[in-house]
């Protein structure tokens, strides 16, 4: 496989909400975007407020849970002592308890992420590093079917057996900035920079994760050139509740 496989948005926010696959492109809701400033390029900065983007996909008519990844670079020095905010997501009513898909800052000022279908309990996965320091850091988070896996810095932090029960359609669109609370709008927004932001409707492989990472350079769409540096495959398992 090669990273444009299975891909089914890419938002390099260079000053616009363009998707770079052609897909759907985004529509931004008052967070402020500069063709320079970002990892790659330019990025988009958010209030922490009321700023988000739609990214306009959602995956309605499949179940997520048999493979889907979440790629994005952020950057804050805000920290988030007053309340957890989401940098990606969606939460939708597919059923009692809602499907959901979220990567996220928690009070400790850790990365984080949560992922639950429709028949069980929220799985909510943790760093254990405060990336809230100013720089740019790389989150990924993927489903393979049978495992969820949370991504920081090239580090597999978490690698944990989650029993999918129900489904995972997200069939609102996933924000970028917040996430999208059951069509409602937008919950809990991010103060800070994001950028270079890609979804597949697959897993990530380790390598290709690499790719992505490029050594914390990253690596622009449509994804020329390679790895520099090397994977660290350590795992962090969170707290299960």
């Amino acid at each position: 496989m090669v990273l444009t496989d299975n891909l089914v948005g890419y938002y390099a926010l260079d000053g616009d909400v363009t998707d770079s696959t052609g897909n759907q492109d985004g529509t931004n809701n008052g967070a402020s975007g500069s063709a320079t400033g970002g990892l790659i390029g330019g990025r988009y900065v958010f209030d922490g407020v009321n700023d988000y983007i739609d990214s306009n996909w959602n995956n309605a008519q499949n179940d997520n849970k048999g493979g889907f990844s979440v790629s994005l670079w952020i950057k804050s020095s805000t920290s988030k002592s007053g309340g957890e905010e989401y940098v990606f997501g969606c939460i939708s009513e597919t059923g009692s308890p809602d499907a959901a898909f979220g990567i996220k800052i928690s009070t400790s000022d850790y990365a984080s992420m949560i992922v639950h279908g429709t028949g069980g309990s929220p799985n909510h996965e943790f760093d254990n590093v405060n990336i809230i320091d100013g720089s740019w850091h790389h989150l990924v988070g993927v489903l393979t079917g049978t495992n969820v896996e949370f991504w920081v810095d090239g580090t597999r932090k978490v690698n944990a057996a989650y029993t999918f029960i129900g489904n995972v359609i997200l069939e609102y669109d996933s924000f970028i900035g917040s996430t999208n609370n059951r069509n409602g709008g937008p919950y809990t927004n991010f103060a800070g920079e994001i950028d270079e932001v890609g979804i597949w409707t697959r897993q990530l492989s380790s390598d290709e994760i690499a790719e992505l990472y490029n050594g914390g350079s990253g690596l622009a769409y449509p994804f020329t050139g390679g790895p520099s540096g090397s994977l660290d495959n350590s795992v962090f398992f969170g707290g299960n509740f």
